[in-house]
């Protein structure tokens, strides 16, 4: 699958997932959250898959939420909200649950919820 804000690579049986929005140090938004759950998912699925290698682009590994994001983020209701919790749940709940060996391959900065 192709991402916007994601590269993945696949060799020797381990997946690498490229965070790659590096002009904003790899912060989270809704965009990457949903990517990196689909990828992190995929790759759980896939039997040629051994290991997930997470790394990110750039001088961060990830600056944690996107503040432009969390900005908008200020004028949505409840619903909106929840359903922005939900993703970010889902992400962690994707990646605790992986079958596959999980590294971070962290470098620079990793802030929040990076």
């Amino acid at each position: 699958m192709t991402y916007s804000t994601l590269q993945t690579t696949m060799q020797h049986g381990v997946a690498v997932i490229w965070l790659n929005r590096p002009e904003v140090r790899n912060a989270l938004n809704l965009t990457l959250i949903t990517e990196l759950t689909d990828a992190i998912g995929a790759a759980s699925e896939d039997p040629d898959v051994r290991a997930l290698v997470l790394a990110g682009h750039g001088s961060a590994f990830c600056a944690g939420a996107d503040l432009n994001w969390m900005k908008a983020a200020s004028s949505y209701g409840a619903a909106e909200n929840e359903a922005d919790a939900m993703a970010l749940a889902t992400l962690l709940r994707t990646l605790a649950q992986s079958p596959k060996p999980t590294v971070a391959r962290v470098h620079g900065p990793a802030f929040a919820g990076g």
